[in-house]
């Protein structure tokens, strides 16, 4: 887990460790520390680290030796550099503080007698730190949805860490999009730093996708967060259940983020509430899953039976006819196919099921079977 950088600087103030360039960096995550005395030892950085520097393995001191090492540093990913000024670096020259500036990597000075070991203990102390927090909550999230009871196991956890266990939340689901990061991980830091730290909120890995549990509850705030993720591509499609309320119901919004994403991927949407899915909330509130499916069963078996002995498409005509308000026409330019073909496979779903599709009733019967069919 990274931590921002402006929270590192944050525990040091006190150390006169000054940030003398690169100030719109501060926002920058930082994953670990590491020494970097040379160019080649810079090689050795794998990205979002604090490179501290005393210029002890500086073979000709100077200007322009301790550029070429800044650059290095930069070139590697470095999140920041702590450059200790004194017998090797008497002091920080111009051009590095306007490159510094100029890509906006925080450069920190901090006098001789400060030592670097005690900085690099604070700041792994609370990288370490971070890192046993988000272990933990991730246990607690995977037992608050999977095994909701007991609950207090886990809203212990969720409270230790500063989550009020009786206050309204809202769950979101977020699948990858055409600017995820390699790796899950770099995909969950990413989204963490795009939210806004005044808000409580705690992000979990899940199989290809993030959860993302926050008290941000307005809709509109979240339908604007949700669709600047999408412009970005750091999202490809995000699905967010109602408001909860207390963390003792979160499998529930668990439930039905996932239920929003079920049936968003079938429609094609990149965005979906679950309060959006109108009569499909009754059926997933239904109690007994099995007098739905029986329902499916008896309306549907005809025309799925059919369709698969003769690789056929009627139920996929029934669905688009019923999507068009019966109309003909529509269904027809929908499928690209004649209308006659699609008279005649009505015709054919008609002797089926023994039914008429010009009674509402009816329509509405099959509707409902559909429905039932896209949650199973």
């Amino acid at each position: 887990m990274a931590v921002v950088l402006q929270d590192l600087y944050g525990l040091v103030s006190h150390k006169e460790m000054a940030l003398v360039a690169g100030k719109k960096g501060l926002n920058r995550p930082v994953r670990w520390l590491h020494m970097v005395e040379s160019v080649d030892i810079a090689s050795f950085l794998e990205g979002d680290e604090i490179a501290f520097v005393t210029g002890i393995g500086l073979k000709q001191p100077g200007v322009k030796a301790v550029f070429e090492l800044i650059l290095a540093i930069y070139d590697h990913g470095a999140s920041a550099i702590v450059l200790n000024v004194g017998p090797y670096i008497p002091e920080i020259p111009e051009a590095v503080l306007t490159f510094c500036d100029d890509v906006a990597l925080p450069l920190f000075q901090v006098p001789w007698n400060v030592h670097m070991a005690e900085l690099m203990h604070i700041f792994s102390t609370e990288i370490t730190e971070r890192e046993r927090l988000e272990r933990d909550m991730q246990q607690a999230f995977k037992m608050a949805v999977m095994k909701p009871v007991p609950a207090e196991p886990y809203l212990a956890v969720f409270s230790k860490y500063g989550f009020r266990t009786d206050r309204a939340y809202r769950l979101l689901v977020l699948c990858p999009g055409r600017e995820t990061a390699k790796t899950q991980t770099d995909w969950l830091e990413k989204v963490r730093f795009s939210l806004d730290n005044r808000i409580k909120h705690g992000l979990f890995l899940g199989e290809s996708c993030l959860w993302l549990l926050t008290t941000c509850c307005d809709t509109g705030t979240i339908q604007q967060l949700a669709k600047q993720w999408l412009s970005d591509g750091l999202v490809g499609m995000v699905s967010i259940s109602d408001s909860i309320e207390g963390l003792a119901s979160l499998s529930t919004a668990y439930d039905q983020a996932l239920l929003a994403l079920r049936l968003q991927r079938r429609k094609g949407k990149s965005l979906l509430f679950y309060d959006e899915l109108g009569a499909y909330t009754l059926l997933f509130n239904q109690k007994d899953p099995a007098v739905m499916e029986l329902f499916c069963q008896r309306t549907l078996n005809k025309a799925e039976e059919y369709d698969r002995l003769h690789d056929s498409s009627l139920l996929e005509v029934l669905t688009i006819y019923l999507q068009m308000n019966g109309s003909v026409q529509k269904t027809a330019d929908a499928l690209h196919i004649h209308r006659n073909t699609v008279n005649y496979r009505l015709h054919k779903l008609e002797d089926l099921l023994d039914c008429n599709l010009s009674d509402f009733s009816v329509r509405f019967t099959l509707q409902l079977a559909l429905m039932i069919k896209e949650i199973r």
